[in-house]
């Protein structure tokens, strides 16, 4: 398109009809007036924002998935694409016939030498195009020259010292012009997935709340599921591969539904136990919920979800002083697996009983358990272990002072227990006196 009309009022309409065109194919609210418009006695100003979410800077393998970080003075933020810049252009009135538009790049990330190298290319388009129109070939020609930089680390300290505006400033106002353009992009009728890249509508999508990454459902759906079939060491991240951020956990129930969900919560519930030292899963297997030592020197444990006490031992109720009453054949295996075991077996064992300290602790006690459980029973009251040396087959424990039967192992209030029921007549059954016993 080229200018025929000599009038200044024809030129001026002119040069805001190509404004407006060019306006109509940005997102809304990119083009904002410098100047009065009407005023004839002065030149047409405006700016146009330049948005790079189209832009994806290389990985070092080449290809389109790397990030930027963006380091200022304390701190720094991971982004998926470039802030924006402000291109401002001033249109004399003898543009496009005479004169080429006026022009500057206004940066809060840019070095002075990249705001250089790309005022000469918008330059050398401007000269290529001279006695037409060039608005949109200037645009773009900002953004083919920022893709080719391939700008993977901003340095703000650099762009304060050139600028000599504070670094913490110029990280504020990039984070803030940066989120709203996310908020921008996600307010449209359909969002560019960052995995496939297709595009895609917003209920069909995924957004993470913190980092602001938007992926479609299918691929955050098909990561998590190949995630969860692998070992779990920690949270399942945001898909983005330059991205550090959590995933939200209301995001990955969806996506792996409630049987991979339950399964990978309690892959980092038993991380969690086995790291802290100080917690051990519940000993009912109905719960598994974490549990807290309550008294290291009586190894009482107790869950914090459904109060449970146990022996972090053995994992059975909590006994007290007793013994830890454990059948021959697992103590066995204990003994197996701790001294001749494969790897897998003995990690396992140490999971199991909350640590190698506490196997070890139990590997000293097997000795005392064997005796224990071949020459004594266990006192229904307290589980202390009571041996039996003479006497008839009531047994008193010193441990709770209850009085129990050593043929049905119930509690009894005293000798007319065995005046009926089961163990009627049988007080002095099977008894063998130490003299009898001598012989």
């Amino acid at each position: 398109m080229t200018y025929y009309s000599e009038s200044v009022d024809e030129i001026r309409a002119e040069h805001i009809a190509e404004i407006d065109a060019f306006a109509s194919v940005l997102r809304n609210n990119r083009v904002k007036k410098l100047s009065d418009w009407d005023d004839t006695s002065r030149n047409v100003e405006f700016s146009v924002q330049v948005d790079f979410d189209t832009v994806r800077v290389k990985d070092e393998q080449g290809g389109q998935k790397g990030q930027i970080t963006l380091s200022g003075p304390h701190n720094s933020r991971r982004l998926c694409f470039l802030p924006p810049v402000l291109l401002r252009f001033e249109l004399p009135d003898d543009y496009p016939l005479k004169s080429s538009p006026k022009f500057e790049i206004e940066s809060y990330w840019m070095t002075e030498e990249q705001i250089e190298m790309c005022r000469m290319e918008v330059n050398t388009t401007l000269k290529k195009n001279e006695g037409i129109i060039v608005l949109f070939s200037c645009y773009y020609s900002l953004i083919e020259s920022v893709k080719n930089l391939n700008i993977t680390f901003i340095d703000l300290s650099t762009v304060s010292t050139q600028t000599e505006v504070n670094a913490q400033e110029l990280f504020d106002k990039n984070v803030a012009v940066y989120e709203d353009l996310l908020d921008d992009l996600y307010d449209g009728k359909s969002v560019n997935c960052m995995t496939c890249s297709a595009y895609v509508r917003l209920p069909e999508t995924f957004r993470f709340i913190k980092c602001r990454h938007v992926f479609c459902k299918t691929c955050v759906r098909t990561y998590y599921q190949r995630l969860v079939n692998r070992p779990i060491n920690n949270h399942f991240l945001c898909p983005h591969p330059m991205c550090d951020t959590e995933a939200e956990q209301q995001v990955i129930k969806e996506c792996l539904g409630e049987l991979l969900y339950e399964k990978y919560d309690r892959a980092l519930l038993e991380k969690c136990i086995r790291e802290s030292g100080e917690l051990f899963p519940c000993a009912r297997r109905e719960c598994q919920k974490p549990a807290q030592i309550l008294d290291k020197n009586s190894n009482l444990v107790q869950c914090t979800f459904c109060e449970y006490n146990f022996c972090k031992l053995c994992g059975r109720a909590y006994h007290g002083s007793a013994e830890c009453k454990i059948k021959k054949e697992e103590y066995e295996e204990i003994m197996r697996i701790y001294r001749t075991g494969e790897k897998e077996e003995r990690i396992a064992l140490n999971k199991k009983y909350g640590g190698i300290s506490n196997v070890e602790d139990l590997v000293s006690r097997i000795p005392k358990m064997e005796w224990y459980t071949e020459k004594s029973k266990e006192c229904p009251g307290c589980y202390a272990f009571i041996e039996k040396s003479d006497g008839c087959n009531m047994i008193h424990c010193i441990q709770c002072n209850v009085n129990s039967c050593l043929l049905c192992d119930e509690i009894i209030a005293g000798y007319t227990h065995f005046n009926e029921g089961t163990c009627a007549g049988r007080l002095f059954e099977n008894t063998v006196s130490n003299a009898e016993a001598e012989l």
